[in-house]
């Protein structure tokens, strides 16, 4: 009997970790940026909580030098970065844009 209780309990435990293994963006396909494009922002499914997140971004070129200007067909790396009060997680999506949202 106790085998059995072993068993389930690891079993709910992997379904569990399974079910959450993607989001809404990953199951469902949906941007939830807020973007011209997107259909709702993420708080469509999350909402509560006083977390204060901030998030900067910081667009460098490949000498790890800050860019304040965009030229076109030069590589460049995107930093995101998280910060805020005592939230258990943080996480974000992002969609690149045409002019034409596309």
């Amino acid at each position: 009997m106790r085998r059995l209780y072993i068993f389930a309990s690891i079993l709910g435990i992997a379904l569990l970790f399974i079910a959450a293994s993607g989001g809404v963006t990953t199951v469902q396909n949906l941007d939830r940026t807020g973007s011209p494009i997107s259909t709702t922002g993420c708080n469509a499914c999350h909402s509560g909580g006083s977390y204060s997140p901030t998030l900067t971004l910081t667009l460098k070129d490949l000498s790890n030098n800050v860019v304040t200007q965009y030229t076109p067909g030069t590589s460049y790396k995107l930093e995101v970065s998280f910060g805020g009060n005592v939230a258990p997680r943080y996480g974000y999506q992002a969609v690149a844009l045409l002019a034409s949202n596309a």
